[in-house]
């Protein structure tokens, strides 16, 4: 289960994303794909395999 920053990452990028409208199906994807990503990485995090650190560093890279 996801902690209470994941949950909080996770809710920004739905709102992103629900406040976009992607102009082709591959857009879609790749949204799709970075809140996957996102979702995996809160899961690494809560389960010690990342650091804190580890999971800023990717997050940022998954937002640019």
């Amino acid at each position: 289960m996801a902690g209470k920053e994941t949950d909080k990452m996770i809710n920004i990028l739905r709102s992103k994303l629900g406040n976009t409208v992607p102009s082709n199906p591959q857009t879609t994807s790749q949204s799709n794909d970075k809140y996957n990503q996102l979702e995996k990485l809160g899961d690494l995090k809560e389960k010690g395999i990342l650091s804190e650190e580890e999971f800023n560093k990717e997050k940022e890279k998954l937002l640019k």
